[in-house]
């Protein structure tokens, strides 16, 4: 499916859940305060429903400081629009169990709307997550810094990525792996020094293609990491550092990473890492011999209540697990996707320190 079908069915899809969302919240709302819904309720109501597709359809068509900030404002306003809709939708189902006053469910309005402003503040917050795993396949003391879903585009700008180097830098990391969506997906990315604070990064840089980075166009990302000297690794090995590193591209196909992985000769006596973006299909990544699995993509659900059914589309969601001899650990991405916001789930940068057994 090329990208421009691709980009209209979902553009669509969004239109049709914006308009039904919306129709449901704003009904809810006005119950709850007693208004009158007349023909101006229904204009309110598309005008709003149309606001996110309109200001990602123009962000798509036109980059500018203009068409960023509506993309920002109506991303934003969708970010609202589900975490108020999700909190008043737990309400409705709690009073059919328990008695609640009209008065607590309007003051139950209001508070989510407290809730969205402190959504916005902590996607910003980055939390620096450590973990130490030891091997004896490990001859010395080695530190990765692992990055995934930057994102950057019309929200995420280059100030953000220069923030993100310098935690890295001041991290120490003896290499960088970026496991997808280093862009955003929704810009013409005219900018062919956009991706250049990498350069600043003072560890060797790796990169794997995520979803978003196909819908910024193969070419475009190719264009934009030429002006970096971030490595890029495409269904390829790589040596460094004593270790095995192993990238593969971003996939719908569950059997893909695994298909792609058998192809990829390496030394199963020497440590080995797998970066591929989805996690999905990594149980089967691990049963080839991988030590070590780094992947993002779910943004640990992002946003309540986002983050009660991402598990039903990955195999893990967040965190460090183990399965059979592999460690597999899962970033919920340094920035978000749509929304600026997160809420049960946190920004984060990884930091993993390999040591010998």
């Amino acid at each position: 499916m090329n990208l421009a079908l691709r980009y209209t069915i979902f553009s669509v899809v969004v239109l049709a859940l914006s308009l039904g969302l919306h129709y449901w919240l704003l009904n809810s709302i006005y119950t709850y305060f007693d208004w009158n819904m007349n023909v101006a309720f229904h204009i309110v109501v598309f005008c709003l429903a149309i606001i996110f597709p309109l200001g990602m359809t123009l962000q798509n068509a036109i980059d500018s400081k203009l068409t960023r900030t509506i993309y920002w404002f109506a991303s934003a306003w969708l970010g609202c629009v589900i975490l108020v809709s999700a909190i008043l939708l737990t309400t409705q189902i709690i009073s059919l169990i328990f008695f609640i006053p009209e008065e607590i469910k309007g003051l139950v309005v209001i508070a989510s709307f407290f809730l969205c402003v402190c959504a916005f503040l902590y996607a910003r917050m980055i939390k620096i997550v450590r973990y130490t795993l030891k091997s004896s396949k490990i001859k010395k003391n080695l530190r990765i810094v692992h990055l995934s879903d930057l994102h950057i585009g019309p929200i995420y700008r280059e100030s953000n990525l220069k923030k993100i180097v310098q935690i890295t830098n001041s991290l120490k990391p003896d290499l960088v792996a970026i496991t997808g969506d280093l862009l955003d997906g929704t810009a013409r990315y005219r900018e062919l020094d956009l991706l250049k604070p990498l350069n600043n990064l003072k560890a060797p840089a790796y990169f794997v293609f995520g979803n978003h980075d196909f819908y910024s166009g193969e070419e475009k990302v190719l264009r934009l990491l030429k002006a970096t000297k971030t490595k890029i690794l495409r269904s390829k090995l790589v040596e460094t550092k004593g270790i095995q590193l192993i990238g593969i591209d971003d996939s719908e196909n569950k059997h893909h990473a695994p298909a792609e992985l058998k192809k990829i000769k390496f030394d199963k006596k020497k440590y080995s890492i797998l970066l591929y973006h989805r996690p999905q299909g990594l149980n089967k990544c691990s049963e080839e011999g991988i030590d070590l699995i780094l992947s993002g993509h779910t943004h640990g659900g992002q946003l309540y209540p986002l983050i009660l059914i991402d598990k039903l589309f990955n195999e893990y969601v967040k965190g460090m697990h183990q399965y059979k001899n592999t460690k597999i650990i899962v970033s919920q991405g340094v920035n978000t996707w749509g929304p600026p916001m997160r809420m049960g789930s946190q920004s984060q940068i990884i930091e993993i320190n390999l040591q010998p057994q």
